[in-house]
């Protein structure tokens, strides 16, 4: 079972797929199934995706059209991961949009929702506006009386909480089903967004938004409504329309201003008395006094609301400078062509039944593969080998009496991070745990989060000295959960890493 299940409707949507479909496969959680549901595509769509391999997708064709809600509601059937990531056909998520997501609704299990900011873009491909939606339980509560409190195309969701509860999209609701369905799951469960945009949302006339923005506004009132009723029952629906009106920043009558003033600050009442009184709350709807012209009101429920609105327009204007960039950056990388995967080894020699393997691995035409030596021998070895591959032979100090200890030398070779900075890698092979060039590798790795695979050949069988297993038993562990996959050699080292902590669907 993966640990996300990536969901994707389409219908007609070639000029942007590929790069939607790039943007999750290339995430930094790998650990991940992407679904494609194809709503009857009639374009170059099918071919698109008959064309990626990745074993991680699966497409799915519907052979009518049926509809945004009802591709989504397909696609929840047949996914499998832990949490279901939303994203639309023709957006792309930044690479930490998961691995973001999965940290923050891992942090509190009453969070089974999560949505980020996003940033928009137009149909010439220039960045634009950044949006973001309001951060914490009760602030995403209060949103959601109003319009939708998730960017649809950025959410991660809780699978469990959708299939105990039964939880699906309502095709009724067309162009407004994500947010019906938000204010059925926020019923139930809380949710949150991360102030980060970490989705790149595409403008451009075919989008529904676009093409049906009336029925859009008529649905969502609909919701917002019913969702206002059931909180204020006591509300007279006039003035929960006023309410609803100015919540949604829309034009009031100069005579129904004041009225609409009373009836929002009566909602906010009902709401602080079922879900209490929070300082992010009260400053959201003293701005939304404030842009409808009630500022004196808004002072009023939040006296602090000119000092915060300062505060974050400094820290928007900074957010956006580094969105645009981001967006920029990104965007470019997936337009790329594919390029050769960067492959870097550590190891601590050149050794005659292993450089042959290197040789015939740098001929593979979609490799560039660099291995880093610690040294051109750390035992004292009679043979003689000649790479045929990129090999860089680090200098190092020996430490006295180190082969005493473990049984090699112990050359100190701090090179080797220049080394690993020159070779620019995706991923570094690790051999062993045993040598000072393998021990930097791993923890320069760590700090840069690159991907790194451990070669083990070492194992548990024979006697050793009880220090030996001790040190082994604190330090391997670590190294192994931290490992995207671990090569063994043999069985016995098969054994010895998943006694260790390494996960079986890793070990290879």
């Amino acid at each position: 079972m993966p640990l996300v299940s990536a969901l994707i409707a389409v219908h007609d949507d070639a000029a942007h797929i590929r790069s939607a479909v790039d943007s999750v496969l290339r995430q930094t959680i790998e650990d991940l199934e992407l679904i494609v549901v194809d709503d009857a595509s009639s374009d170059e769509t099918p071919s698109i995706l008959r064309g990626i391999s990745d074993p991680r997708v699966r497409v799915v064709t519907s052979e009518r059209q049926s509809g945004l809600a009802a591709s989504l509601n397909r696609g929840l059937e047949l996914v499998q991961g832990r949490f279901v990531a939303r994203l639309d056909s023709d957006d792309v998520a930044f690479p930490d949009w998961l691995e973001l997501l999965v940290a923050r609704i891992r942090r509190q299990p009453s969070v089974a929702v999560v949505g980020t900011g996003i940033v928009e873009l137009d149909a010439a491909g220039r960045p634009g506006p950044v949006h973001r939606l309001p951060r914490g339980a009760n602030a995403v509560r209060w949103h959601a009386l109003f319009s939708s409190p998730f960017f649809h195309s950025t959410v991660l969701l809780e699978r469990e909480v959708l299939d105990v509860h039964g939880l699906r999209y309502d095709p009724a609701f067309l162009e407004s089903e994500d947010y019906e369905l938000w204010s059925r799951l926020l019923a139930l469960a809380d949710g949150d967004n991360l102030v980060e945009p970490l989705v790149v949302r595409r403008m451009h006339p075919a989008q529904a938004q676009a093409r049906r923005g009336g029925l859009q506004r008529s649905l969502q009132r609909e919701v917002a409504m019913r969702e206002i009723a059931r909180l204020a029952p006591d509300l007279a629906a006039g003035d929960a329309e006023l309410a609803w009106r100015l919540g949604t920043s829309q034009p009031l009558l100069a005579s129904d201003r004041a009225r609409a003033g009373d009836a929002y600050v009566a909602l906010l009442e009902c709401f602080e008395r079922t879900h209490g009184v929070h300082s992010s709350v009260r400053s959201a709807a003293a701005r939304a006094l404030g842009r409808a012209g009630l500022v004196r009101l808004g002072i009023r429920l939040r006296p602090t609301a000119p000092i915060e609105l300062v505060r974050d327009r400094t820290a928007r204007r900074r957010r956006i400078r580094q969105a645009h960039r981001r967006a920029r950056t990104w965007l470019a990388e997936l337009e790329q062509a594919p390029r050769q995967l960067r492959v870097t080894v550590v190891s601590p020699e050149p050794t005659p039944y292993r450089s042959p393997l290197f040789d015939r691995i740098s001929a593979c035409e979609d490799v560039e593969l660099t291995v880093i030596y610690a040294a051109s021998s750390v035992a004292d070895r009679t043979w003689r080998v000649k790479p045929r591959h990129r090999a860089v032979f680090l200098r190092g100090l020996k430490v006295a009496g180190a082969r005493r200890l473990v049984r090699h030398d112990y050359p100190v070779t701090p090179g080797v991070a220049h080394a690993l900075r020159a070779s620019s890698p995706d991923v570094v092979v690790v051999s062993g745990w045993s040598t000072f060039a393998s021990q930097a590798a791993i923890a320069w790795c760590r700090m840069r989060r690159v991907p790194y695979v451990l070669l083990v050949e070492s194992h548990d069988l024979g006697r050793r000295a009880g220090w030996r297993r001790a040190v082994k038993g604190a330090i391997v562990p670590p190294l192994l959960r931290g490992a995207s996959s671990v090569l063994v050699v043999g069985s016995a080292a098969r054994d010895s890493v998943v006694a260790r902590g390494a996960a079986c669907v890793r070990v290879f």
